[in-house]
C-alpha cells in the first residue's frame, strides 16, 4: 500500500521514496513505491506527472500515474531496483493547473444546481479543455449566470476542503 502523502498536503513536490516493485508495463515499467507525492488519475482529474531522480540513472520522466488496490503505480521509460531510495518531483504547474481545474468544475455545478437544479451528469478534463454534462440544457442567458455565480465563489477565496465520505454518511 502506498502512503500518499499528497492527500495530507496538495503543494508538497517532492519527497524520497522506496522502490517496492517496478513491472514492465504499457509504454514502459510501472514502478510501485512505499509513499509518493504523486496524484493518480481518479475523480475525473488527470494525473500528475514529473520526475524521479535516480543517482544511477539520473532524472527519469513520469508520464502517468494509477491506483490499483490502494497501490500507486508511476510509469516510467526505465525500471528500478526493489530497494532503491529515488526521489520524487512533481511537475507544479501541471498540478496546480489540473486541481484549479477540478475545483472549478465542482463550483460550476454548484453553482447550476443551486440556480436552475441542473445537475452535474458527467465531467471530462483533457489537459487544456474541461467539459460538464448536464442532465438538461441551460439557454446562453443561465449558463452566463451560473459563471457569473461560479466567479462570485471564487473570488470570495474561501479555503477548499477535501475529504472522503463513507457510504453511511452520504
Amino acid at each position: 500500500m502506498t502512503e500518499k502523502l499528497f492527500e495530507n498536503d496538495a503543494y508538497l513536490w517532492e519527497c524520497e521514496a522506496k522502490v517496492t516493485a517496478c513491472e514492465p508495463c504499457k509504454n514502459g515499467f510501472a514502478a510501485e513505491l512505499d509513499r509518493t507525492v504523486f496524484f493518480p488519475e481518479g475523480g475525473g482529474q488527470l494525473s500528475d506527472i514529473g520526475t524521479v531522480y535516480d543517482p544511477m540513472q539520473g532524472f527519469v520522466p513520469v508520464t502517468h500515474c494509477f491506483e490499483a488496490n490502494g497501490t500507486v503505480l508511476h510509469r516510467t521509460g526505465k525500471p528500478f531496483a526493489v530497494g532503491e531510495i529515488i526521489t520524487l518531483k512533481v511537475d507544479a504547474a501541471k498540478r496546480l493547473k489540473y486541481t484549479q481545474q477540478h475545483t472549478g468544475e465542482h463550483l460550476l455545478s454548484h453553482a447550476y444546481d443551486v440556480l436552475f437544479g441542473a445537475e452535474n451528469v458527467g465531467f471530462h478534463m483533457a489537459g487544456d479543455v474541461v467539459t460538464i454534462d448536464l442532465d438538461h440544457d441551460l439557454s446562453d442567458e443561465k449558463i452566463e449566470a451560473g459563471e457569473k455565480y461560479a466567479n462570485e465563489l471564487v473570488w470570495k477565496n474561501a479555503p477548499v476542503r477535501i475529504f472522503n465520505v463513507g457510504a453511511s454518511e452520504l
